[in-house]
């Protein structure tokens, strides 16, 4: 498992690159508005991405991934996209099916 997928904060890992100082202050602003959400995507990314044994063996994380990027272009969510073709890339995907 990468250390991108267990960082305690999904959101700052996908954006902190991408946003300016404007997009930081409303991410804040949301984030005090309704701090659960973070927690839950928490919760999301552990339970899809770092999931129990049995789960992990069915649909390997590499693949995972992979499902996420495609996932992500189709929302047009392209830092979220290249996030996890990073992290594809790091569980070993090649690039010309990353990039499929």
């Amino acid at each position: 498992m990468t250390t991108a997928t267990t960082t305690s904060d999904t959101i700052d890992a996908i954006l902190g690159g991408v946003l300016d100082t404007e997009g930081r202050e409303r991410v804040a602003a949301i984030r005090r508005r309704k701090p659960e959400l973070a927690e839950e995507l928490q919760a999301y990314a552990a339970a899809v991405f770092a999931p129990d044994a049995d789960s992990a063996a069915a649909l390997p994380a590499a693949d995972r991934f992979v499902v996420a990027v495609r996932v992500a272009s189709h929302t047009r969510s392209r830092a979220v996209a290249d996030w996890y073709a990073r992290l594809a890339e790091d569980a070993g995907v090649p690039a010309e099916v990353i990039a499929r």
